[in-house]
């Protein structure tokens, strides 16, 4: 199948009484190599990566290309293909260039035939018949079944016939695939919307890989993107399925695009990519982070502003969300994320992973106030926390023990647990009452703190906040704990704010490790080569 924005007249024929060319002797081999040849082109125009610049707009067709008909018994496909590269446009927009990939298909056609004929042998089958085991391409001499017939591209058209948006035209009703695969879940959902109702979450898939990283103490990245490759078009099928819905269904194809592990952030971007290319939706790059930040949203309806705690396992942050794509941070960590440092102090006590809820089980039989752990950063005025060195605290007071008994009790683990717990509630809290201040010194009219991540899950971090804001007088939301943790809900709810918008991106759309949600502010952990690193 040619990609989405080509087509092709294919018609089949027997490649030994061909209707095609009835004028021409033409020897068996060589319409044999003929054949190979053509079908060689077609699966190189698939690969060819074209890449279109321009404005957003209207999907404009490039033009049919009529004249350039090519006689694939003779071979004249090969030779007319180097003036059809460059006129495939995969993208919309109002085209201003586009960048042409020249490739010697000749050569490329001569290693191709002697690589197959060097490594494909004939697979003999009952009654005397011999056919060769080969995707796309015709049998060799001697292999010819009886009625075989070869699909061969003989008009090959060219230009952008994207399927019309006909559900959302008017905006009214949105439905979007999102994918999310940023760490060691691999998700695919699909959201509705219709102005004037609330949100729909038509199906939401996730693929948890703890199993594969539990014997590592943390997430092995290599092993997360291995894990995202082979269960992406899984969770899309699912999803899709679960939903009972298919790709021409959906008005466009959201995914994470950073930040995150690189590995996996990617192979959600190609996925994404594929399906985007292959059925002529758009294609929407999500922020994860802004997934996270827009989830009140989507199972409450939060309106802006609000103020935004978000705590995970690879982030902390205190955000104004202004709107879809405007957030100022107030405060965060600038070193660990809650999250990760539950992880490691889960794996010093000897608990198992995930530490989050591990920790949590624990703490419920412990004694917070056996370990007189410290409350970092709370000496300074602002919002900004830091966790790496309570994990140290947590250290020296197993080491204590160790040293003292020579191991660690079940009622150690308990209340070292416990007394961590209640040391990164009380920071959250504090930290999270100073920013509320600064948010409702912009008086808005509804205020509401929400919070979301993985870290959102903890039943003490919740109760600590929700009395927060009951003291003070501001609503209080927190998603479900099964969209608190990464999923692809809501990476769809997020894409379609930003289709609302018409925010769109290209086959450009690149992976992104590092992206902050205020590119405006000064970044909390440092730059790199690759940006600001929070």
């Amino acid at each position: 199948m040619l990609a989405g924005c080509e087509r092709a007249l294919i018609v089949s024929f027997n490649p030994r009484h061909s209707p095609l060319d009835t004028s021409r002797d033409m020897p068996t081999a060589d319409m044999e190599q003929s054949l190979a040849r053509g079908l060689f082109l077609q699966k190189s125009i698939q690969r060819l990566h074209i890449s279109v610049g321009g404005n957003r707009g209207k999907a404009q067709r490039l033009g049919s290309l009529s004249g350039l008909i090519s006689d694939a018994i003779g071979g004249q496909i090969l030779r007319t293909a180097k003036r059809l590269i460059g006129h495939h446009a995969v993208l919309r927009g109002k085209y201003d260039r586009i960048k042409r990939r020249e490739i010697d298909l000749d050569r490329q056609w001569e290693d191709f035939h002697d690589r197959r004929e060097h490594r494909l042998k004939p697979v003999s089958k009952p009654g005397g018949q011999s056919l060769g085991k080969r995707v796309g391409l015709p049998p060799r001499p001697g292999q010819y079944h009886a009625h075989h017939a070869v699909r061969v591209i003989v008009r090959l058209i060219t230009g952008c016939y994207l399927p019309a948006m006909n559900q959302a035209s008017d905006m009214g009703l949105v439905t979007i695939l999102g994918i999310e695969s940023s760490c060691d879940d691999t998700a695919a959902a699909v959201v509705r919307h219709r102005v004037g109702e609330s949100p729909e979450i038509l199906s939401s898939e996730v693929f948890g890989q703890t199993d594969l990283h539990s014997d590592f103490g943390g997430v092995v990245p290599e092993i997360a993107a291995r894990a995202h490759a082979e269960k992406l078009d899984l969770m899309v099928e699912a999803a899709l399925t679960h939903a009972n819905l298919s790709l021409s269904d959906m008005d466009a194809v959201a995914v994470t695009a950073g930040p995150g592990l690189i590995g996996g952030v990617m192979s959600g971007v190609m996925c994404a990519k594929g399906l985007a290319v292959g059925s002529g939706l758009p294609l929407i790059g999500v922020n994860h982070l802004a997934g996270h930040a827009l989830t009140p949203r989507l199972t409450d309806e939060v309106e802006f502003p609000y103020l935004m705690l978000l705590v995970s396992g690879g982030h902390c942050q205190l955000l104004i969300a202004h709107s879809a794509t405007s957030f100022s941070r107030l405060g965060g960590t600038i070193d660990d994320a809650p999250g990760e440092a539950f992880d490691k102090v889960a794996k010093l006590i000897g608990l198992p992973q995930p530490g989050g809820p591990a920790i949590e089980s624990a703490a419920a039989q412990g004694d917070a106030t056996r370990f007189a752990l410290p409350r970092p950063l709370l000496d300074r005025p602002d919002c900004d926390m830091s966790f790496s060195g309570l994990k140290t605290a947590a250290l020296r007071e197993r080491d204590k023990l160790i040293a003292a008994q020579g191991g660690l009790y079940k009622r150690d683990q308990a209340d070292l647990s416990a007394s961590f717990q209640r040391a990164v509630a009380d920071v959250l809290t504090e930290k999270t009452a100073r920013a509320l201040d600064l948010y409702l010194a912009e008086n808005p009219e509804n205020p509401t703190l929400a919070v979301a991540g993985g870290v959102a899950a903890n039943a003490e971090i919740r109760a600590k906040l929700q009395s927060l804001c009951s003291d003070k007088g501001v609503g209080f939301t927190a998603p479900p704990l099964a969209l608190c943790t990464d999923n692809a809900a809501m990476i769809a709810w997020a894409g379609i704010e930003r289709f609302r918008l018409g925010l769109f991106d290209d086959m450009t759309l690149a992976a992104r490790p590092r992206w902050p949600l205020d590119d405006q502010a000064a970044p909390m952990l440092g730059s790199g080569k690759k940006g600001a690193k929070a």
